[in-house]
């Protein structure tokens, strides 16, 4: 299925943060109660080196609850790009992302997905350390999955907004602040790959 790259579905548990990181990247105001079913939003994409004119895009946000689980199918179709996130605080988000995993994995090809570690700014309350992203990967990975992992928090969306440019633009090269390389999930190394986007490219 050729996808839609100005779609892109943010799935993950509730008080995952999905809303907060939405509204910070688009400078919008965030409710602080749930998302109720899904919230529709669209946001401008901006090349900070100004090499192509700004890009819009469109979010689907998915409510977090299990409630709305089962209408995640229903928003697949013409999706580019699914982030999935989980609260590096509380373990069993990241359980719940193997959830949501097994309700996409029927059209795992038709996308890519993103892991999102939200809310790193709570050092001292985390408790899903690098070991546990990378078992995680390595699982999934190793029975046909693809996944690519960053972190961010509400304060700092420099992993997330370096992402949006390669998801939109298709930019081969990323350079990732000192700050941010810490581990090897957030973007990888700074240079030229044709790596996980190389299929978003070839499909326009």
């Amino acid at each position: 299925m050729r996808c839609n790259k100005y779609k892109i579905l943010f799935l993950g548990s509730s008080g995952s943060g999905k809303s907060t990181i939405i509204s910070g990247y688009s400078k919008s105001k965030s409710l602080e109660s749930p998302t109720v079913g899904i919230t529709v939003s669209s946001a401008t994409v901006v090349d900070t080196a100004h090499r192509v004119r700004p890009s819009p895009v469109r979010f689907y946000d998915m409510g977090g609850s299990r409630y709305w689980w089962s209408w995640i199918q229903e928003y697949l179709n013409g999706v580019c790009v699914v982030f999935l996130f989980y609260d590096v605080t509380r373990p069993e988000t990241l359980e719940e992302a193997d959830e949501i995993l097994e309700i996409i994995k029927s059209k795992r090809n038709n996308f890519r997905i993103i892991l999102v570690g939200n809310k790193t700014d709570l050092e001292s309350e985390r408790k899903v350390n690098i070991w546990d992203i990378n078992k995680f990967i390595g699982r999934h990975n190793s029975n046909g999955w693809s996944l690519r992992h960053i972190e961010c928090n509400s304060k700092n969306l420099t992993s997330f907004k370096k992402m949006m440019d390669r998801i939109v633009y298709g930019l081969t090269k990323i350079d990732t602040p000192t700050s941010l390389r810490n581990t090897d999930f957030n973007l990888g190394k700074s240079e030229k790959t044709d790596g996980v986007f190389g299929w978003i490219l070839n499909a326009f």
